[in-house]
């Protein structure tokens, strides 16, 4: 096969993956518009995996996608092993802060408030402000369960918001009673009552993410089987 057949094969393959690559980018678009993080995560993996044959097809930012997708997922092993197999070479710094958060969620440490409102890449950016709600909401159900009074300054550093913020968070959206001499937030029977339905949803929402796993591995097992 003469050199020149062998440019236009490659150029044809490079032609192929970039036509991919569009067309995966139109559907994770329409995947993050309509908030389908599920279906996020798959593009981006498939991504990752032909970047395994030909690395032109990754476009820039494509593994923050999927760090900041697995965040709002909950999956810390998959965000974990994101940042494992990705060279340092290609951990951008937006990557980087992302893993900063799982890294202090996984070790049960509050997160930066200046990580979680960093100024992120578009596409990221609304992954992180469904991920920010989700964790404040988070750390709002562990107060309530964790504190009957609590200082103010200690509840916003909890939440990752001003304490300004985080009082009137607190009183307006889950019952909290503000003593504003004291700067003490104390429980109150709506408290209690907030924390309980949010943490239902919580709880329904986990328990539907671990099902969706289960499933996902176990046809990957079945895959592998049948080769």
């Amino acid at each position: 096969c003469s050199p020149c057949c062998v440019c236009a094969g490659h150029l044809t393959r490079l032609t192929l993956a970039q036509a991919s690559t569009q067309r995966e980018g139109s559907n994770m678009d329409a995947a993050l518009s309509t908030g389908d993080v599920g279906l996020v995560v798959s593009l981006c993996e498939q991504i990752e995996t032909e970047e395994t044959a030909d690395p032109t097809v990754t476009p820039d930012g494509v593994r923050a996608i999927l760090m900041a997708a697995y965040l709002v997922q909950n999956n810390l092993n998959g965000a974990r092993f994101l940042w494992k197999r990705t060279d340092d070479s290609k951990r951008s710094a937006e990557l980087t802060t992302l893993w900063r958060i799982g890294q202090k969620v996984w070790l049960r440490e509050p997160v930066d408030a200046a990580d979680l409102n960093a100024a992120y890449s578009p596409r990221v950016a609304g992954l992180m402000r469904a991920y920010a709600d989700q964790y404040r909401r988070s750390q709002f159900e562990l107060l309530a369960s964790a504190y009957s009074h609590i200082a103010v300054a200690k509840a916003a550093a909890m939440v990752s918001l001003p304490p300004e913020t985080a009082a009137q968070v607190a009183v307006e959206q889950y019952g909290w009673s503000l003593d504003a001499q004291s700067g003490v937030l104390s429980r109150t029977a709506a408290t209690s009552q907030a924390a309980d339905a949010n943490k239902d949803r919580s709880s329904k929402a986990h328990h539907a993410a671990l099902a969706a796993d289960k499933l996902k591995m176990l046809s990957e097992i079945i895959v592998h089987l049948e080769q």
